[in-house]
């Protein structure tokens, strides 16, 4: 409204001044030696006409400055895509047809279809493109960054200490390396994405549910200083991989070849969570049946230097308020993420979604199931919406449907620290599709196959 009332003054004011102009005679000498009266008549409308040009030039130039960058600001914030409707991108080197015209049918809090608001995706995905179009993912993702959406690049295999030097192999999720070798893993696929397209992305996740994916014991034929997952001396070996990976990263950054890539953010990887009640969503040490300690006390300087964190949130159908991974965080990393803390943590759920383990068929279930389908004579193709042995995010579980259950989960628990109902910065739900794997998650399949749940996520007007 402020910017309204200016404009019409300023165009009240021009307009008083052209009428000025018009009324009143101008100042100026005629040479009667040298010009005619009908020279000095004709001389005069020229001066007027030039000085009504002038001020108009200003006027054009006021408003080109002002008023249309402002509209075009106003209406980018009002269609910009919300970071709490996020999707994990395809797995499996997939990025059909379908897949592009349901990621980017993703509507905002006005209706309109559009990207999601945050998409994690892998690095070894981004020049997928079985489409007609023949359009990399990464292409797709970057129009996505110019909407306003969140993009996150996980890192795919992750490295870990395991005491020799592996080539990285998409067959593997977890490779043995330095954190040098880690950063030179990121440099060469920053490098090799601005070669493809002039352009980086610029927030990283470096790994992946290391307290898991990590061996224990032993690889290949060196022996690991840690044991379990539930050793602490496996959380102090990920602390100081990532604080070496951040220092290794700093010194790429600081060399000719790397300087180009110094707005890259390290997210500090999500771990795993406990998966067992009354801790579903926890990240605990236990002795016996009770809490010892959260493994995230253990990271802290790692994500601290870092500075930028996700985790992820699975929950068991129905119980979306008792599993909720943050409210099973340590008081200082919730400070953190609230702006309250030492530090001020941008922090995003990077997947999402109902527990596998809850949507797994109990053996005699699994067995009528195989019988059901067998006296159908109904055989699920490889890459098929369900597994003889799973439930889906398509199934009503606990008498809830997966997206009626995402919903409350997203507005009220996903942020929910203490309390009180509150959302997260962001959050990708897992998964939009894959090219066979995690039938019982995946939103779309084959060629054209796709769920109910995904598509009335997309159409949410969030």
């Amino acid at each position: 409204m402020r910017k309204f009332f200016s404009i019409t003054l300023f165009l009240v004011t021009i307009r008083a001044a052209c009428r000025r102009l018009l009324r009143q005679p101008m100042v100026f000498r005629v040479e009667t030696t040298t010009k005619s009266a009908d020279g000095a008549a004709s001389y005069k409308k020229q001066h007027r006409a030039e000085q009504l040009l002038f001020l108009y030039i200003i006027l054009a130039v006021y408003l080109m400055s002002h008023f249309p960058a402002t509209a075009k600001a106003e209406a980018t914030s009002l269609t910009r895509p919300n970071p709490l409707h996020g999707i994990h991108a395809p797995v499996g080197f997939r990025w059909t047809d379908n897949d592009r015209a349901t990621l980017a049918s993703f509507h905002n809090q006005q209706g309109e279809a559009g990207a999601p608001g945050l998409v994690v995706a892998l690095n070894v995905d981004m020049t997928a493109a079985n489409n007609s179009a023949q359009l990399r993912m990464e292409q797709d993702l970057h129009a996505y960054q110019a909407q306003g959406s969140q993009i996150l690049v996980r890192m795919y295999p992750q490295r870990f200490p395991g005491g020799i030097q592996d080539a990285p192999d998409p067959a593997h999720n977890t490779v043995s390396g330095s954190a040098d070798d880690a950063a030179d893993d990121i440099l060469r696929f920053l490098q090799e994405q601005e070669t493809r397209s002039g352009w980086h992305f610029t927030n990283i996740i470096p790994g992946n549910e290391m307290n898991i994916e990590w061996p224990n014991q032993s690889y290949d034929q060196n022996l690991l200083y840690w044991t379990s997952n539930d050793d602490p001396r496996k959380y102090q070996a990920i602390n100081q991989f990532m604080l070496e990976l951040f220092a290794a990263w700093k010194q790429r950054v600081a060399q000719p070849d790397g300087r180009r890539f110094a707005d890259v953010n390290l997210f500090f990887p999500a771990l795993a969570q406990d998966g067992a009640p009354p801790h579903f969503g926890g990240f605990y040490f236990y002795a016996g049946d009770q809490t010892a300690g959260s493994k995230y006390d253990l990271l802290r300087s790692a994500i601290e230097t870092l500075g930028h964190f996700s985790w992820h949130n699975y929950w068991r159908p129905g119980h979306a308020w008792e599993d909720r991974a943050i409210a099973n965080f340590p008081d200082w990393l919730k400070r953190d993420l609230n702006g309250q803390g030492t530090a001020t943590l941008p922090g995003y759920i990077t997947e999402s979604g109902w527990s596998p383990q809850a949507m797994a068929i109990a053996q005699p279930d699994a067995l009528a199931q195989v019988w059901k389908r067998l006296s159908f004579l109904y055989w699920p193709s490889p890459q098929g919406k369900r597994d003889w042995f799973t439930n889906t995010q398509d199934d009503v579980l606990a008498g809830k449907r997966f997206e009626d259950d995402l919903q409350y989960f997203l507005e009220n628990c996903s942020g929910a620290a203490y309390e009180t109902a509150a959302s997260a910065q962001g959050v990708a739900v897992w998964l939009a599709a894959s090219n066979g794997g995690f039938p019982e998650a995946a939103g779309l399949w084959g060629k054209s196959e796709s769920s109910r749940w995904l598509h009335n996520y997309a159409a949410w007007n969030r």
